[in-house]
C-alpha cells in the first residue's frame, strides 16, 4: 500500500548460504535462477492478486534490499562510497523486469555503501527509513547508530550523511561457539524455560558477568570461562548462554567507550534489550536512544522512500 500498511508477510531465517549451495554461488546464471524461482514462489505464497487467473495490467512493483545485490546475489548491483547522504539520492540500483505466465513484475535491486575498508548492504536502507521523517536531529548531525544482528554494524552519521562503517560478526560468533566449538556443551540454546527471557534476574545477572568479562579480561582471554562456569560453579547452561553473549556484545561495544557521542540503537525483542543492558552496564554514550518497534518497519519504509526517488525520475 502507498501508506506503508502491511498487507501480508513472510518471513523466513534463510539467507544466501540457506539458499545457495556450492554449485550455484559460484554460478552467475544458476544464482538468477534459484533467485527468481525463489521470489516466484514467494509472491504465490502471499496469494497476490498478480498471480491470479484475471492477472492486472499493471505489473508488480518490487524492491529488494541486502544480500542478493552482491556479488554472490540475483544480479549485482554497485556499493556507494560514503559519505552517503540519508535522502538516499546516490543510492545504485538496476531496475529489469520478471516475467511469467501468471506474474508480470518489475523489480527494482538496491546496491549497497562501503568505505575504504567495510560495507554494508541492506543496513543503508534501514538508515533509509530510520531517518525519513527527519527524526534524531542529534544522531543525524554528529553521532553513531548500531544496527545489532549477524553482523552487527556501527554506522557513524555527520552532517546526515553516513561516513563510516565497522561490522562485527557478533551473532555469527555466538553461533559458532554455541554450537560447533567445544563450548557448546556448556550452552543451552534450546530450553524454553524462564532463563530464555533476559529480563529474568538470573538470565540478566549473568549477561552483566559476560559483559564485565569481557572488560576485564578480553574476549580470548575470558571465552574458556564458559566452560568452567558450568563445570566448576554449576551454572546451567540456558543461563550460561547469556554470560557467552554478554561476553560477545561487550567485547563489541568496546570499540564505543571513548567516545562521547550520541547513539541510537535499533533493535527490538531479546537482541535490542541485550544491547542496551550493555550499553547501561558499560556506560557508554553521553545519551542513546533504544528505537521503538514501529509500523513498517525502517526497511520498508526506506524502500518506500528509495522507490518514491525512482518515481520521480519517470517524471
Amino acid at each position: 500500500m502507498s501508506d506503508g500498511t502491511i498487507l501480508g508477510e513472510i518471513s523466513e531465517p534463510k539467507g544466501i548460504r540457506g539458499l545457495l549451495d556450492e554449485k550455484a554461488i559460484n554460478n552467475p546464471g544458476e544464482r538468477q535462477k534459484v533467485f527468481s524461482g525463489y521470489l516466484i514462489e514467494k509472491i504465490r505464497s502471499l496469494g497476490s492478486a498478480a498471480t491470479s487467473e484475471a492477472t492486472a495490467p499493471e505489473p508488480l512493483t518490487i524492491v529488494i534490499s541486502g544480500m542478493a545485490s552482491s556479488t554472490v546475489g540475483w544480479h549485482e548491483v554497485p556499493s556507494v562510497r560514503t559519505p552517503f547522504d540519508l535522502d538516499g539520492r546516490a543510492m545504485a540500483i538496476k531496475t529489469f523486469p520478471l516475467q511469467t505466465d501468471r506474474i508480470s513484475a518489475v523489480v527494482h535491486l538496491l546496491g549497497g555503501v562501503c568505505t575504504s575498508s567495510d560495507m554494508m548492504r541492506g543496513e543503508e536502507t534501514e538508515m533509509l527509513g530510520l531517518f525519513a521523517d527527519g527524526e534524531y536531529p542529534d544522531i543525524r548531525a554528529d553521532g553513531i547508530a548500531i544496527l545489532p544482528g549477524t553482523h552487527s554494524k556501527h554506522i557513524r552519521i555527520q552532517n546526515g550523511s553516513i561516513t563510516d562503517i565497522q561490522t562485527f560478526l557478533t551473532g555469527e560468533l555466538f553461533e559458532l561457539l554455541a554450537t560447533q566449538s567445544l563450548l557448546r556443551v556448556s550452552v543451552d540454546l534450546k530450553s524454553q524455560g524462564p532463563a530464555c527471557d533476559i529480563r529474568e534476574p538470573t538470565a540478566s545477572t549473568a549477561f552483566v558477568e559476560g559483559v564485565r568479562a569481557s572488560g576485564e579480561r578480553g574476549l580470548s582471554g575470558s571465552l574458556f570461562k564458559v566452560r568452567t562456569r558450568t563445570v566448576m560453579d554449576g551454572v546451567a547452561p540456558s543461563v550460561n548462554r547469556w554470560f557467552l553473549s554478554g561476553l560477545l556484545i561487550g567485547s563489541e561495544l568496546e570499540a564505543l567507550t571513548k567516545q562521547e557521542k550520541p547513539i541510537l540503537l535499533a533493535g527490538h525483542g531479546a537482541l535490542g534489550q541485550a544491547y542496551r543492558l550493555a550499553l547501561e552496564t558499560m556506560k557508554i554514550g553521553k545519551m542513546f536512544v533504544t528505537l521503538p518497534a514501529k509500523n513498517p518497519p525502517a526497511a520498508v519504509r526506506g524502500q518506500m522512500l528509495l522507490l518514491n526517488r525512482i518515481e520521480e525520475l519517470k517524471r
